[in-house]
């Protein structure tokens, strides 16, 4: 049997009908489906792939306060010049030198988590480091054991297709120019015959509703797209193998965006360190004694703020150098510009929330001959890989945070 899965980011279960993607809402129609709540964090990823929360791992966000070890302490003997080139027409130049020379250096340590500087200060740069080694289709990336893990463990053949990574059982390869929907599609039809599971990270869709908003032309037509890819990729692989399985999640939906906050006019009375995402921003202070001050003037602006007392209840556990002394929130809707991930426009449409709203859904559908047809209700990102499991037949004595859904 074999068994493919798609990760469709920012893929809303609102946009699942018959009019924007008939052939995926034929699978979900014919299986089981239903809306997926998100977690909160940027890094989903690892949760969704183990089953469980960040509570067990401790990875849900990209960068973390790690002022004496940080992988960009490199750049400190260049400082100087790399903040005046980061000011002139060489900037994107100054930024793709930091990115990728900081890459290079993380892969010869053996360390296949990769990312890019994006729009963090370069003044401030040497104080964060990135907050996971390991890409999660690398071996033992967790504490826990992942999908790959298991798959290796029980010997299933698999090939994965994730940015910057094309992964098997035996290797990871870079594939650093097989970035666009389009190119991983042709890969997993290329690959299709001689793997047992294909996974595949589908992610175009994100930037384009962040650019254009959920309701745009330009998303609109790109979940056709999707949809005719899909399409493509289960009717050729029913031709070889009618007995098929099919999983397609989202890691989220997306909310448009309303209303900006500016955390530097806040932040600039003080004397603090901060790392400022599109929706979160942490906050290491050098005074304690302002955390209540500066909370009151954040609540005061739409916003959300946890600390070691309340953070649990989004299921992240507290550590100081991940959430800062305080961690704040935008509301849905909310998004805090400028920010340290972009660097032109404010964004249409956002995701990345503590709390949620119905456009923040994604899928999750669950399609194969033996799954019965079904409306999945109450379904979390964890549940997906227990249910991947139980659908491939792999037994384990894992107690995880998420359950099977068929």
């Amino acid at each position: 049997m074999k068994t493919i899965v798609l990760f469709l980011d920012a893929f809303r279960y609102n946009d699942m009908n018959e009019n924007n993607c008939p052939y995926i809402y034929k699978l979900a129609k014919c299986g089981a489906y239903g809306p997926l709540k998100t977690l909160a964090g940027y890094h989903v990823e690892y949760s969704i792939l183990s089953g469980y929360f960040p509570l067990k791992h401790n990875v849900w966000i990209w960068y973390y306060y790690d002022k004496g070890a940080s992988c960009f302490k490199w750049i400190k003997p260049l400082k100087p010049m790399l903040v005046y080139l980061d000011g002139t027409l060489l900037r994107s130049f100054t930024r793709n030198f930091i990115s990728y020379a900081t890459m290079l250096i993380r892969y010869f340590q053996g360390k296949t988590r990769l990312l890019k500087a994006n729009e963090i200060p370069i003044e401030k740069m040497d104080n964060f480091n990135i907050s996971v080694d390991k890409f999660y289709t690398d071996k033992n990336s967790l504490n826990v054991p992942t999908l790959f893990d298991i798959l290796r463990e029980n010997k299933v053949r698999y090939m994965a297709s994730e940015y910057p990574w094309i992964a098997t059982n035996d290797c990871m390869k870079l594939a650093f120019f097989k970035r666009g929907d389009e190119s991983n599609f042709k890969i997993l039809n290329k690959n299709i015959e001689k793997y047992e599971l294909l996974y595949c990270h589908v992610w175009n869709l994100d930037s384009l509703q962040h650019k254009y908003g959920t309701k745009s032309s330009e998303s609109l037509m790109h979940i056709k797209k999707i949809d005719g890819f899909v399409k493509d990729l289960v009717e050729s692989s029913k031709k070889n193998d009618n007995d098929l399985n099919v999983v397609i999640f989202s890691d989220h939906g997306m909310t448009n965006v309303i209303g900006t906050i500016n955390a530097f006019n806040v932040l600039k009375d003080y004397e603090a360190d901060y790392f400022i995402g599109s929706t979160t921003l942490q906050i290491w202070l050098n005074d304690l004694s302002k955390k209540n001050e500066i909370k009151q003037k954040f609540l005061k602006l739409n916003c959300l703020v946890y600390d070691e007392k309340n953070i649990g209840k989004i299921k992240i556990p507290y550590n100081r150098s991940f959430a800062g002394d305080m961690l704040v929130a935008a509301r849905p809707g909310y998004q805090f510009y400028p920010d340290y991930f972009r660097k032109d426009a404010n964004a249409r449409a956002m995701h990345g929330y503590t709390t949620k709203n119905r456009d923040l859904d994604g899928i999750f559908i669950i399609n194969g001959n033996a799954v019965k047809n079904k409306h999945i209700k109450h379904a979390s990102l964890v549940d997906i890989m227990p249910t991947i499991l139980k659908l491939i037949g792999i037994k384990n004595n894992d107690e995880y945070d998420g359950k099977a859904k068929i």
